[in-house]
């Protein structure tokens, strides 16, 4: 049936009124007021898969390795023709290792799910749920609540160089707005929200309007407020987002129990069989790790010390066997140091933001951070001179006639 001249302004209307703007928030010419007649159709979504690859990072988003684990489990995954599930803990985020994890999920053709959850408090930052926002689908637990800014300065001086914070905040917020606008009543609308997300305003409310949301007035009847003044009493210095699970299905975030749950609300599931992927590192729990690591190796170049304190094979007052026998254990235990100096150097050129912080029994107070990394290669270098000492002393007990 030919169309009427009112269905035709209609049509047009509803296509002139959609929000302006691609991915990247570059904003493009204002939309036609008529569907040309040679427009391409718009691209069918990619279809989600029925498999995803559980991926578990729990921690902050403190380190730029962690970019390279996504992207590593991605690219596996979409290899296999599965999606990826992250399931994403934390309270704080340094911003240049968020803002390129999003950008990781939004330029990766593997289909990705985000789930928020932490079991520890209950919380996860507002980089968590930004980088969310980046993922093909996002979901929280329905008892997790999102706590913070997302202009954390929280980290800042692990980074390797002085990056110019404002403008990687900024971009960010371009990019998160263009994320949001699908869900948002305008690209205004979408570029406010984006700017309370990245530093929180008193007061700042959204509400529905028709199938998407909208900025309102704090005391609106409909408005769900999620940004708290500052709270000395809580130890809360500055305005924060607190946002629940209600809240946040204004602007796409879904609410399931469980990383199972999340799947199977779009009929996907874990791979069979397959463990977690665990991207659990942060810089605390590798320094952690290197100081209990270079503490064993002490202790062990202590003992084998100890074992090989015997006299001068030269005066004969100690039965050959003895001398070969304590050469053999130090050589085993030596050996044992050798890789641990070895793991430690690794984990180092991992998390090269270990070696912006004090170093064991480094007072931070006072110190300059320049001098963090040498204190680190020091320690490190006194075990390898010890250790390259006793298998002089190994070797000469193995000589023994």
């Amino acid at each position: 049936m030919p169309l009427t001249l009112a269905a035709l302004a209609a049509l047009s209307v509803f296509i002139g009124g959609q929000p302006d703007g691609i991915p990247g928030g570059i904003p493009t010419d204002p939309a036609p007021t008529a569907l040309p007649a040679t427009s391409a159709p718009t691209p069918a979504p990619t279809p989600a898969p029925t498999r995803f690859v559980h991926v578990r990072i729990p921690g902050d988003l403190d380190h730029s390795a962690i970019v390279g684990g996504v992207e590593a489990a991605l690219v596996k995954a979409g290899a296999a023709g599965h999606g990826v599930v992250f399931d994403v803990g934390g309270n704080r985020s340094r911003t240049d290792v968020l803002s390129s994890l999003c950008l990781v999920l939004r330029d990766s053709p593997v289909y990705s799910v985000v789930f928020l959850a932490d079991n520890s408090d209950r919380k996860v930052g507002v980089g968590q749920l930004m980088l969310g926002l980046f993922a093909d689908r996002c979901a929280i637990d329905p008892e997790t609540r999102v706590v913070g800014t997302g202009s954390d300065v929280a980290f800042r001086e692990l980074a390797a160089d002085e990056p110019s914070w404002d403008i990687i905040e900024g971009e960010l917020v371009e990019r998160v707005a263009a994320q949001l606008e699908p869900f948002t009543a305008s690209r205004t609308v979408a570029e406010q929200i984006a700017s309370n997300l990245m530093k929180p305003a008193s007061g700042f409310a959204i509400a529905k309007h028709g199938d998407r949301c909208t900025v309102v007035a704090s005391d609106a009847s409909s408005a769900m407020e999620w940004s708290l003044p500052p709270n000395p009493r809580a130890a809360q210095s500055e305005t924060t987002i607190h946002a629940t699970p209600r809240l946040l299905r204004l602007i796409g975030i879904d609410s399931a129990a469980s990383v199972r749950n999340a799947l199977s609300k779009m009929d996907g599931a874990l791979v069979g069989g397959a463990k977690a992927v665990n991207l659990d590192e942060t810089v605390d729990s590798v320094t952690v790790k290197l100081v209990s690591i270079l503490a064993d190796a002490e202790t062990i170049e202590k003992d084998v010390d100890e074992r090989l304190d015997m006299p001068d094979p030269a005066l004969r007052t100690v039965a050959r066997g003895q001398y070969l026998a304590a050469a053999q254990e130090g050589r085993h235990n030596l050996g044992e140091v050798e890789r641990m100096i070895a793991e430690i150097e690794a984990m180092m050129e991992r998390v090269p933001e270990v070696l912006r912080t004090p170093a064991p029994g480094q007072v931070a107070a006072g110190a300059k951070p320049a001098s963090f990394a040498a204190k680190w290669r020091a320690r490190v270098q006194k075990v390898r001179t010890r250790h390259d000492a006793l298998l002089v002393r190994v070797e000469a007990f193995e000589k023994v006639p």
